[in-house]
Protein backbone atom coordinates (compact mmCIF):
# COMPACT_ATOMS: atom_id res chain seq x y z
CA UNK A 1 0.00 0.00 0.00
CA UNK A 2 1.50 3.05 -0.91
CA UNK A 3 0.65 6.69 1.20
CA UNK A 4 1.85 10.25 -0.08
CA UNK A 5 2.68 11.80 2.89
CA UNK A 6 4.01 15.58 3.19
CA UNK A 7 7.65 14.85 2.83
CA UNK A 8 7.70 11.38 1.64
CA UNK A 9 5.87 8.19 -0.12
CA UNK A 10 5.74 5.63 2.21
CA UNK A 11 4.83 1.81 1.64
CA UNK A 12 3.81 -0.54 3.63
CA UNK A 13 2.86 -4.18 3.79
CA UNK A 14 -0.07 -5.57 6.35
CA UNK A 15 -0.05 -1.95 7.64
CA UNK A 16 4.48 -2.42 8.85
CA UNK A 17 6.71 0.13 6.70
CA UNK A 18 8.12 -1.04 4.23
CA UNK A 19 10.63 1.52 2.39
CA UNK A 20 10.21 5.47 2.48
CA UNK A 21 11.34 7.37 -0.55
CA UNK A 22 11.66 11.38 -0.20
CA UNK A 23 10.26 13.85 -2.24
CA UNK A 24 13.04 15.93 -2.23
CA UNK A 25 14.84 12.54 -4.49
CA UNK A 26 11.93 12.42 -6.88
CA UNK A 27 12.84 14.04 -9.95
CA UNK A 28 10.46 13.41 -12.68
CA UNK A 29 6.67 11.23 -12.73
CA UNK A 30 5.26 9.76 -15.64
CA UNK A 31 2.59 7.02 -16.41
CA UNK A 32 1.65 5.18 -19.24
CA UNK A 33 -0.97 2.94 -19.31
CA UNK A 34 -1.39 1.12 -15.91
CA UNK A 35 2.13 2.03 -15.04
CA UNK A 36 3.76 4.93 -12.71
CA UNK A 37 7.17 5.57 -13.78
CA UNK A 38 9.53 7.46 -11.17
CA UNK A 39 12.73 8.89 -11.61
CA UNK A 40 15.43 10.35 -9.34
CA UNK A 41 18.01 13.22 -8.95
CA UNK A 42 21.43 12.00 -10.21
CA UNK A 43 23.28 14.62 -7.90
CA UNK A 44 26.49 15.45 -9.64
CA UNK A 45 29.19 14.87 -6.89
CA UNK A 46 27.51 10.97 -6.57
CA UNK A 47 30.23 9.00 -8.03
CA UNK A 48 28.50 5.90 -9.24
CA UNK A 49 31.20 4.56 -10.76
CA UNK A 50 31.84 0.44 -9.75
CA UNK A 51 28.67 0.63 -7.67
CA UNK A 52 24.42 0.40 -8.27
CA UNK A 53 22.59 4.03 -8.25
CA UNK A 54 18.99 3.63 -8.53
CA UNK A 55 18.04 6.49 -11.19
CA UNK A 56 13.92 4.75 -11.45
CA UNK A 57 11.56 3.58 -10.24
CA UNK A 58 7.98 2.01 -12.08
CA UNK A 59 4.85 0.71 -10.65
CA UNK A 60 1.85 -0.92 -11.76
CA UNK A 61 -1.10 0.25 -11.04
CA UNK A 62 -4.62 -1.79 -11.37
CA UNK A 63 -7.13 -0.22 -13.30
CA UNK A 64 -9.53 -2.03 -10.45
CA UNK A 65 -8.07 0.27 -7.32
CA UNK A 66 -10.96 2.36 -5.81
CA UNK A 67 -8.51 3.94 -3.38
CA UNK A 68 -6.68 5.84 -6.24
CA UNK A 69 -9.94 5.90 -8.69
CA UNK A 70 -11.24 8.11 -5.59
CA UNK A 71 -8.38 10.73 -6.28
CA UNK A 72 -9.51 11.45 -9.29
CA UNK A 73 -11.89 11.74 -12.79
CA UNK A 74 -9.02 9.87 -14.80
CA UNK A 75 -7.40 6.08 -14.48
CA UNK A 76 -6.37 4.80 -10.86
CA UNK A 77 -2.37 5.32 -12.35
CA UNK A 78 -2.50 8.65 -14.04
CA UNK A 79 -4.52 9.89 -10.31
CA UNK A 80 -1.73 8.74 -8.92
CA UNK A 81 0.89 10.48 -11.33
CA UNK A 82 -0.55 13.70 -10.78
CA UNK A 83 -1.01 12.98 -7.23
CA UNK A 84 2.90 12.56 -6.65
CA UNK A 85 3.52 15.12 -8.74
CA UNK A 86 1.29 17.51 -7.26
CA UNK A 87 3.76 16.95 -3.41
CA UNK A 88 6.84 17.56 -5.61
CA UNK A 89 6.02 20.93 -7.79
CA UNK A 90 6.53 18.85 -10.47
CA UNK A 91 2.65 18.89 -11.95
CA UNK A 92 3.96 20.33 -16.15
CA UNK A 93 0.29 20.62 -16.63
CA UNK A 94 0.76 24.14 -14.87
CA UNK A 95 3.43 25.04 -17.04
CA UNK A 96 3.01 27.37 -19.20
CA UNK A 97 2.97 25.73 -22.84
CA UNK A 98 5.00 28.42 -24.92
CA UNK A 99 4.18 26.61 -28.39
CA UNK A 100 3.63 23.33 -29.74
CA UNK A 101 5.75 21.17 -32.36
CA UNK A 102 3.46 18.31 -33.37
CA UNK A 103 4.26 15.21 -34.81
CA UNK A 104 8.30 15.25 -34.80
CA UNK A 105 10.29 12.48 -36.07
CA UNK A 106 12.90 10.97 -33.83
CA UNK A 107 15.35 8.68 -33.79
CA UNK A 108 16.47 8.11 -30.43
CA UNK A 109 14.55 7.49 -28.44
CA UNK A 110 12.39 6.25 -31.44
CA UNK A 111 8.99 7.23 -32.27
CA UNK A 112 6.97 10.18 -33.54
CA UNK A 113 6.77 13.46 -30.44
CA UNK A 114 4.66 16.53 -29.75
CA UNK A 115 7.24 18.68 -28.64
CA UNK A 116 5.77 21.07 -26.15
CA UNK A 117 7.95 24.40 -25.03
CA UNK A 118 7.48 26.14 -21.65
CA UNK A 119 9.52 27.95 -19.60
CA UNK A 120 11.66 25.25 -17.82
CA UNK A 121 11.53 22.27 -19.51
CA UNK A 122 10.71 20.55 -23.44
CA UNK A 123 7.95 18.06 -23.39
CA UNK A 124 7.79 15.26 -25.24
CA UNK A 125 4.71 13.30 -25.65
CA UNK A 126 4.65 9.82 -27.37
CA UNK A 127 1.97 7.32 -28.08
CA UNK A 128 2.77 5.14 -25.15
CA UNK A 129 5.50 7.41 -23.83
CA UNK A 130 6.30 10.50 -22.06
CA UNK A 131 9.26 12.20 -21.66
CA UNK A 132 10.56 16.15 -19.70
CA UNK A 133 13.53 17.60 -20.57
CA UNK A 134 14.62 20.04 -18.00
CA UNK A 135 16.49 22.69 -20.57
CA UNK A 136 19.20 22.92 -17.10
CA UNK A 137 19.48 19.18 -18.02
CA UNK A 138 20.87 20.14 -21.95
CA UNK A 139 24.96 20.53 -22.01
CA UNK A 140 25.11 20.26 -26.22
CA UNK A 141 23.07 21.42 -29.30
CA UNK A 142 23.93 20.28 -32.63
CA UNK A 143 22.38 20.71 -36.69
CA UNK A 144 24.09 18.41 -38.59
CA UNK A 145 22.94 18.23 -42.29
CA UNK A 146 22.62 14.38 -43.72
CA UNK A 147 25.39 13.38 -47.27
CA UNK A 148 22.55 13.73 -49.11
CA UNK A 149 21.45 17.00 -48.71
CA UNK A 150 17.73 16.04 -48.39
CA UNK A 151 17.63 15.77 -44.55
CA UNK A 152 18.65 16.84 -40.85
CA UNK A 153 19.68 15.74 -37.64
CA UNK A 154 19.22 18.23 -34.37
CA UNK A 155 20.71 16.54 -31.36
CA UNK A 156 20.26 17.43 -27.89
CA UNK A 157 22.97 16.19 -25.56
CA UNK A 158 21.95 15.56 -22.03
CA UNK A 159 24.24 15.33 -18.82
CA UNK A 160 21.32 12.73 -17.56
CA UNK A 161 20.48 10.67 -20.42
CA UNK A 162 16.54 9.52 -20.51
CA UNK A 163 15.50 6.16 -20.26
CA UNK A 164 13.38 4.14 -21.83
CA UNK A 165 13.17 0.81 -19.73
CA UNK A 166 16.57 -0.37 -19.70
CA UNK A 167 17.76 1.60 -23.12
CA UNK A 168 20.18 5.18 -21.52
CA UNK A 169 19.40 7.67 -24.42
CA UNK A 170 22.51 10.43 -23.56
CA UNK A 171 21.76 12.40 -26.80
CA UNK A 172 17.86 12.96 -28.37
CA UNK A 173 18.45 12.52 -31.68
CA UNK A 174 15.29 14.48 -34.01
CA UNK A 175 15.25 13.73 -37.65
CA UNK A 176 13.89 16.07 -40.74
CA UNK A 177 13.24 16.58 -44.09
CA UNK A 178 15.12 19.49 -45.37
CA UNK A 179 12.44 21.08 -47.13
CA UNK A 180 9.85 20.37 -44.45
CA UNK A 181 8.19 23.56 -43.25
CA UNK A 182 6.03 24.45 -40.12
CA UNK A 183 4.33 27.26 -39.26
CA UNK A 184 4.06 28.10 -35.22
CA UNK A 185 2.01 30.76 -33.40
CA UNK A 186 3.92 31.62 -30.01
CA UNK A 187 2.02 31.96 -26.81
CA UNK A 188 2.68 35.12 -25.55
CA UNK A 189 2.47 38.29 -25.96
CA UNK A 190 4.87 40.91 -27.84
CA UNK A 191 5.49 42.52 -25.01
CA UNK A 192 6.99 38.83 -22.92
CA UNK A 193 8.07 37.77 -26.52
CA UNK A 194 10.64 41.25 -26.57
CA UNK A 195 11.20 41.11 -23.03
CA UNK A 196 12.19 36.90 -22.50
CA UNK A 197 13.73 36.73 -26.50
CA UNK A 198 15.27 40.19 -27.15
CA UNK A 199 12.71 40.04 -30.20
CA UNK A 200 14.49 37.47 -31.67
CA UNK A 201 11.49 35.20 -31.63
CA UNK A 202 8.77 36.58 -33.54
CA UNK A 203 4.61 35.97 -32.57
CA UNK A 204 4.10 34.24 -35.90
CA UNK A 205 7.18 32.24 -37.32
CA UNK A 206 7.06 30.39 -41.10
CA UNK A 207 10.29 28.47 -41.64
CA UNK A 208 11.71 24.97 -42.09
CA UNK A 209 10.76 22.76 -39.09
CA UNK A 210 15.03 22.24 -37.81
CA UNK A 211 15.52 25.75 -37.90
CA UNK A 212 11.89 26.44 -35.64
CA UNK A 213 13.50 23.97 -32.99
CA UNK A 214 17.15 24.69 -33.55
CA UNK A 215 15.95 28.15 -32.74
CA UNK A 216 13.90 28.62 -29.81
CA UNK A 217 16.13 25.49 -27.87
CA UNK A 218 19.06 27.99 -28.15
CA UNK A 219 17.34 30.81 -26.67
CA UNK A 220 15.77 28.71 -24.34
CA UNK A 221 18.73 27.12 -22.78
CA UNK A 222 21.18 30.03 -23.63
CA UNK A 223 23.48 27.13 -25.80
CA UNK A 224 24.61 27.99 -29.02
CA UNK A 225 23.82 25.52 -31.82
CA UNK A 226 26.75 23.77 -33.29
CA UNK A 227 27.12 23.55 -36.87
CA UNK A 228 29.55 21.46 -38.96
CA UNK A 229 32.76 24.05 -39.53
CA UNK A 230 35.46 23.52 -41.83
CA UNK A 231 35.65 19.73 -42.62
CA UNK A 232 34.62 18.52 -46.08
CA UNK A 233 34.78 14.76 -46.81
CA UNK A 234 36.19 13.72 -50.92
CA UNK A 235 32.79 14.18 -51.98
CA UNK A 236 32.34 17.92 -50.24
CA UNK A 237 29.83 16.96 -47.71
CA UNK A 238 30.32 17.28 -43.75
CA UNK A 239 30.74 13.61 -42.77
CA UNK A 240 32.46 10.31 -43.57
CA UNK A 241 30.29 7.21 -43.75
CA UNK A 242 31.62 4.17 -41.45
CA UNK A 243 30.53 2.00 -38.69
CA UNK A 244 30.38 1.44 -35.03
CA UNK A 245 29.99 -1.70 -33.45
CA UNK A 246 28.26 -3.31 -36.51
CA UNK A 247 25.97 -0.34 -36.84
CA UNK A 248 26.49 1.45 -40.12
CA UNK A 249 26.60 5.71 -39.13
CA UNK A 250 28.48 9.00 -39.50
CA UNK A 251 30.98 10.42 -38.82
CA UNK A 252 31.00 14.47 -38.38
CA UNK A 253 34.79 15.77 -37.61
CA UNK A 254 33.63 19.21 -35.49
CA UNK A 255 35.60 21.65 -34.64
CA UNK A 256 35.53 20.66 -31.32
CA UNK A 257 35.19 17.20 -31.23
CA UNK A 258 33.78 13.75 -33.39
CA UNK A 259 30.19 13.21 -33.27
CA UNK A 260 28.96 9.68 -34.52
CA UNK A 261 25.09 9.45 -35.50
CA UNK A 262 23.01 7.81 -35.38
CA UNK A 263 23.56 4.65 -33.68
CA UNK A 264 24.63 4.76 -30.47
CA UNK A 265 24.80 8.68 -30.45
CA UNK A 266 28.37 9.56 -29.74
CA UNK A 267 30.02 12.73 -28.96
CA UNK A 268 34.10 12.53 -27.97
CA UNK A 269 35.40 16.11 -27.38
CA UNK A 270 38.83 16.79 -28.39
CA UNK A 271 40.30 17.52 -24.86
CA UNK A 272 38.93 13.73 -23.82
CA UNK A 273 41.59 12.17 -26.75
CA UNK A 274 44.59 11.18 -26.09
CA UNK A 275 45.64 9.16 -29.25
CA UNK A 276 44.21 8.97 -32.80
CA UNK A 277 45.53 5.77 -34.46
CA UNK A 278 44.68 4.77 -38.27
CA UNK A 279 44.73 1.26 -39.03
CA UNK A 280 45.13 -1.04 -42.20
CA UNK A 281 45.69 2.78 -43.79
CA UNK A 282 48.88 1.15 -45.32
CA UNK A 283 49.16 2.18 -50.00
CA UNK A 284 50.61 -1.55 -50.09
CA UNK A 285 47.33 -3.29 -49.07
CA UNK A 286 45.73 -2.71 -53.07
CA UNK A 287 43.70 -5.25 -51.68
CA UNK A 288 41.88 -3.23 -48.85
CA UNK A 289 39.81 0.02 -50.09
CA UNK A 290 39.07 0.85 -46.27
CA UNK A 291 40.59 1.61 -42.74
CA UNK A 292 39.62 2.01 -39.27
CA UNK A 293 39.91 4.75 -36.77
CA UNK A 294 40.34 4.15 -33.34
CA UNK A 295 40.16 6.87 -30.73
CA UNK A 296 41.79 6.40 -27.49
CA UNK A 297 40.67 8.34 -24.52
CA UNK A 298 42.61 9.85 -21.66
CA UNK A 299 40.37 7.54 -19.18
CA UNK A 300 41.57 4.73 -20.91
CA UNK A 301 38.25 3.60 -23.04
CA UNK A 302 38.64 3.32 -27.17
CA UNK A 303 36.05 4.10 -29.56
CA UNK A 304 36.90 2.37 -32.54
CA UNK A 305 34.81 3.33 -35.89
CA UNK A 306 35.05 0.76 -38.87
CA UNK A 307 35.42 0.75 -42.90
CA UNK A 308 36.07 4.27 -43.79
CA UNK A 309 36.49 4.51 -47.56
CA UNK A 310 40.29 4.94 -47.94
CA UNK A 311 39.58 7.91 -50.29
CA UNK A 312 38.67 9.84 -47.18
CA UNK A 313 42.36 9.15 -45.38
CA UNK A 314 43.98 12.53 -46.53
CA UNK A 315 41.09 14.53 -45.74
CA UNK A 316 40.43 13.29 -41.82
CA UNK A 317 44.28 12.63 -41.79
CA UNK A 318 45.16 16.57 -42.33
CA UNK A 319 42.25 17.91 -40.21
CA UNK A 320 42.80 16.28 -37.07
CA UNK A 321 46.42 16.92 -37.46
CA UNK A 322 45.35 20.49 -37.52
CA UNK A 323 44.05 20.04 -34.12
CA UNK A 324 46.89 19.42 -32.58
CA UNK A 325 46.12 15.71 -31.86
CA UNK A 326 48.76 12.67 -31.06
CA UNK A 327 47.99 10.83 -34.61
CA UNK A 328 49.68 6.93 -34.28
CA UNK A 329 49.65 3.88 -36.27
CA UNK A 330 50.32 5.40 -40.42
CA UNK A 331 54.37 5.74 -40.41
CA UNK A 332 53.58 7.82 -43.30
CA UNK A 333 52.19 11.16 -44.30
CA UNK A 334 48.73 11.24 -45.65
CA UNK A 335 49.98 12.49 -49.24
CA UNK A 336 51.96 9.01 -49.61
CA UNK A 337 49.30 6.68 -48.06
CA UNK A 338 46.66 8.10 -50.17
CA UNK A 339 48.97 8.24 -53.46
CA UNK A 340 47.61 4.93 -54.99
CA UNK A 341 43.86 5.79 -53.94
CA UNK A 342 43.18 9.39 -55.65
CA UNK A 343 45.51 9.94 -57.68
CA UNK A 344 47.28 13.62 -57.48
CA UNK A 345 44.03 14.84 -55.88
CA UNK A 346 45.92 13.76 -51.99
CA UNK A 347 48.65 16.72 -52.72
CA UNK A 348 45.64 18.92 -53.74
CA UNK A 349 43.53 18.17 -50.66
CA UNK A 350 46.54 18.49 -48.60
CA UNK A 351 47.55 22.31 -50.02
CA UNK A 352 44.15 23.11 -49.79
CA UNK A 353 44.20 21.69 -46.37
CA UNK A 354 47.08 23.72 -45.31
CA UNK A 355 45.66 27.67 -46.71
CA UNK A 356 42.30 26.69 -45.20
CA UNK A 357 44.23 26.48 -41.82
CA UNK A 358 44.81 30.20 -41.61
CA UNK A 359 41.41 31.01 -41.63
CA UNK A 360 39.76 28.25 -39.18
CA UNK A 361 37.31 28.87 -36.58
CA UNK A 362 35.18 27.14 -34.32
CA UNK A 363 32.19 25.25 -35.44
CA UNK A 364 30.00 27.84 -36.77
CA UNK A 365 26.88 28.63 -34.44
CA UNK A 366 23.13 28.53 -35.76
CA UNK A 367 22.43 32.10 -36.75
CA UNK A 368 19.76 34.28 -36.44
CA UNK A 369 19.12 34.77 -39.86
CA UNK A 370 19.53 30.85 -41.02
CA UNK A 371 15.47 31.27 -41.26
CA UNK A 372 15.07 33.18 -43.91
CA UNK A 373 17.50 31.21 -46.53
CA UNK A 374 14.50 28.55 -47.65
CA UNK A 375 17.09 26.77 -50.30
CA UNK A 376 17.76 23.12 -49.66
CA UNK A 377 21.59 22.38 -50.12
CA UNK A 378 22.84 20.66 -52.64
CA UNK A 379 22.71 17.16 -53.33
CA UNK A 380 25.77 15.06 -53.93
CA UNK A 381 25.20 13.07 -57.29
CA UNK A 382 28.35 10.14 -56.20
CA UNK A 383 27.71 8.17 -53.09
CA UNK A 384 30.48 8.08 -50.45
CA UNK A 385 30.32 4.53 -50.13
CA UNK A 386 30.51 3.91 -54.06
CA UNK A 387 34.35 5.16 -54.62
CA UNK A 388 36.14 4.01 -57.55
CA UNK A 389 38.42 0.70 -56.79
CA UNK A 390 41.53 0.93 -57.13
CA UNK A 391 43.21 -0.66 -60.43
CA UNK A 392 45.06 -3.40 -60.39
CA UNK A 393 46.20 -3.60 -63.99
CA UNK A 394 47.60 -0.27 -64.31
CA UNK A 395 51.24 0.23 -65.57
CA UNK A 396 53.67 -0.81 -64.02
CA UNK A 397 56.36 1.82 -62.07
CA UNK A 398 59.72 2.98 -62.63
CA UNK A 399 61.08 1.07 -60.14
CA UNK A 400 59.50 -1.98 -61.56
CA UNK A 401 60.33 -1.58 -65.00
CA UNK A 402 64.09 -0.36 -63.77
CA UNK A 403 64.50 -4.17 -62.07
CA UNK A 404 63.50 -5.70 -65.06
CA UNK A 405 66.16 -3.87 -66.95
CA UNK A 406 68.56 -5.03 -64.80
CA UNK A 407 67.77 -8.68 -64.71
CA UNK A 408 67.53 -8.16 -68.73
CA UNK A 409 70.98 -7.01 -68.74
CA UNK A 410 72.17 -9.82 -66.18
CA UNK A 411 70.75 -12.35 -68.75
CA UNK A 412 72.51 -10.95 -71.31
CA UNK A 413 75.97 -10.91 -69.87
CA UNK A 414 75.24 -14.29 -68.68
CA UNK A 415 74.74 -15.72 -72.35
CA UNK A 416 78.02 -14.14 -73.51
CA UNK A 417 79.92 -15.85 -71.21
CA UNK A 418 78.16 -18.73 -72.07
CA UNK A 419 79.22 -18.15 -75.75
CA UNK A 420 83.00 -17.38 -74.87
CA UNK A 421 83.38 -20.04 -73.06
CA UNK A 422 82.18 -22.42 -75.55
CA UNK A 423 84.78 -21.16 -78.21
CA UNK A 424 87.48 -21.28 -75.63
CA UNK A 425 86.87 -25.00 -75.66
CA UNK A 426 86.77 -25.60 -78.77
CA UNK A 427 89.92 -23.86 -78.86
CA UNK A 428 91.30 -25.64 -76.77
CA UNK A 429 89.97 -29.36 -78.31
CA UNK A 430 92.98 -31.69 -80.02
CA UNK A 431 91.64 -32.25 -84.10
CA UNK A 432 90.48 -35.63 -84.76
CA UNK A 433 92.58 -37.80 -86.86
CA UNK A 434 91.07 -38.55 -90.14
CA UNK A 435 90.67 -42.14 -90.72
CA UNK A 436 93.11 -44.17 -93.34
CA UNK A 437 91.20 -45.23 -96.00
Amino acid sequence: ELQIEKDQLAFSVGNKPLFDIPISDISHCSNSRNDVGIRFNQYDNIKAEGSDLLVEMRFAVPATNERLKKLGTDSAALNLKKAISSKTNLDDSTAHNICTLEKLACIAPRGRFDVEMTQRFMRMQGGTNQFLVQYDNITRLFCLPRPDGRHYDVVVSLSHPLRQGLSPYPHVVFHFEATDSIEVTMNMTDEDLQEKFDGKIKKEMNDFKHNILCKLLKHLTHITVTVPGNFKNSHGANSVRCSMKANDGLLYPLERGLMFLHKPATYIGYKEIDEIIFDRAEVSDVNTRSFDLSVKLTSGHTHKFQTLQKAEYSKLFSFLTSKNLRIGGTGQSAAVVTAGYGGGRAAESTSDEEADDSDESDDSDFGEDDGDDREAPEEYDSDPSSDEEFDEDEEESEDEKNGKGKEKKEEKKGGDKKRKSADSKEKEAPPKKRKKE
